[in-house]
């Protein structure tokens, strides 16, 4: 009897222990991370793990203002509000929050192999974030946080990072920079959501609309970028007007062809005088009559400041 109560209480007391680290964790890991924590706790720490995935990063507007003018403590408030917003459409399309800093979230979508439908779920969980922080903005005008969102996917290794009493669980690859460089680029082209070609590609649901290739600052080769505007049916019509006045402007534009891509962007702003990818191509299509682009021109903008 003393040595089944023994091993009761030592199983109990397991148990508990194992709950209370699940608990703990589970605000800062992944949950597969947390459950192979609680099944080897004696491990130093997750093992690495090279996997496929999608990588979803948000910036703020208005942050540094609003952290300015605000105490600190309003500002934290603020920024836990925030995150809420942001999490829920993350958690939901079952993804899960990789790190938060400053007013910024990163997001991540993991397989084994290369999956349509976690590139499927990244988009319409940006689509989700978008419409969330609009109403929280508008519930809280007068600390408004508008979002920017870049998404790309690609290989990236899982695991510890770091060095001496400081170590954190994160991502690391090529993926997490370029998904930073398309967030970085909404505010060149006045746009909030742009996913990379290989994130969108074989998606039939959503309306995407064509933004050119880019050479983003730090990465020597080109990325082909959408911007996502909403979730629709596959037998919804193919965009007119200005939308399709839009794409005939960029394939001149890209083709070199500058007089003609000016009159179409012309066009555009025309019928939406705040169309920003119009407005930044025109300039860029002026800017090019008299002064061409250097080298043997490929269609590709070379940008030269995040």
């Amino acid at each position: 009897l003393a040595i089944g109560l023994t091993l009761y209480l030592s199983y109990a007391r397991s148990q508990h222990d194992r709950t209370t680290l699940q608990k703990t964790f589970s605000r800062y890991l992944p949950p597969k991370v947390v459950h192979d924590l609680a099944d080897h706790p004696d491990a130093v720490g997750p093992a690495p793990r090279t996997a496929n995935g999608v990588c979803l990063i948000t910036d703020a507007q208005k942050f540094s203002s609003l952290a300015e003018r605000l105490p600190p403590n309003e500002m934290r408030a603020l920024l836990n509000r925030y995150f809420k917003v942001l999490f829920r459409p993350v958690e939901r399309r079952a993804g899960f929050v990789s790190d938060v800093f400053g007013d910024s979230m990163v997001a991540l979508w993991v397989s084994a192999q290369p999956e349509l439908e976690s590139r499927r779920q990244a988009c319409l969980a940006a689509l989700d974030i978008l419409g969330d922080v609009d109403r929280f903005n508008r519930s809280e005008p007068a600390k408004e946080l508008p979002t920017r969102i870049g998404i790309h996917c690609g290989e990236l290794v899982l695991g510890d990072v770091g060095a001496g009493q400081h170590y954190e669980y994160a991502a690391v690859g090529d993926m997490l920079n370029t998904a930073s460089r398309l967030e970085s680029l909404n505010k060149q082209l006045g746009t909030w959501l742009l996913a990379s070609a290989q994130v969108v590609e074989g998606i039939d649901d959503l309306m995407l609309r064509p933004m050119g290739a880019f050479r983003v600052v730090g990465r020597k080769g080109p990325v082909e970028v959408f911007e996502v505007v909403g979730a629709h049916s596959r037998d919804d019509p193919q965009p007119t007007g200005p939308a399709s006045t839009f794409e005939t402007g960029l394939t001149a534009f890209r083709q070199g062809r500058w007089q003609e891509a000016e009159h179409a962007f012309q066009s555009v702003l025309a019928c939406k005088a705040d169309d920003g990818p119009s407005s930044f191509y025109l300039d860029l299509a002026r800017t090019y009559q008299t002064m061409p682009p250097p080298g043997a021109w490929d269609g590709t903008v070379s940008l030269t400041s995040k």
